[in-house]
């Protein structure tokens, strides 16, 4: 009898154990960090959503409109395409924005700024016999055949 006593009582707290965590972990939610909003407010990176809640963000970046994808690297920061600035743009794990930004151009004018990004790509496999190859032009050192920005 009492063995029988004992792993109920060991079992009820077992229970009454993991139901305090479950209901913890349940109440404790997620927690929400907006890193880079394109919105100044008085100085203060700010973005109010469609619901009307006002956001506080860590960083400002007049650059970051309409980005349409995320890439990244071992050894590289994040970089953004933005559609809406033609441009993409470089953030590093903390959310900082680096002073790089990249002026994409449009299919018909490769030396132009004028293009709108619509994806990017991080070719991990470069180098002569890499995984794919991206062809176009060569500037400011960035080598087409290791990222690009579509």
């Amino acid at each position: 009898m009492k063995k029988s006593y004992r792993a109920f009582a060991l079992s009820a707290l077992i229970g009454v154990f993991l139901a305090g965590y479950i209901a913890a972990d349940v109440n404790s939610g997620y927690m929400e960090t907006d890193l880079v909003v394109n919105k100044d407010v008085n100085g203060v990176p700010t973005l109010t959503d469609a619901n009307g809640i006002v956001h506080i963000a860590k960083f400002f970046d007049p650059h970051l409109l309409n980005p349409w994808g995320v890439a990244t690297s071992p050894t590289s920061p994040f970089w953004v395409s933005d559609n809406g600035a033609n441009v993409s743009t470089l953030y590093n794990t903390a959310g900082t924005p680096q002073a790089l930004v990249v002026s994409i151009p449009a299919p018909a004018k490769p030396l132009g700024n004028d293009g709108a990004p619509t994806g990017v790509v991080f070719n991990t496999n470069g180098g002569p016999l890499g995984g794919f190859k991206i062809s176009g032009v060569t500037t400011g050192g960035m080598s087409t055949t290791q990222s690009a920005v579509f």
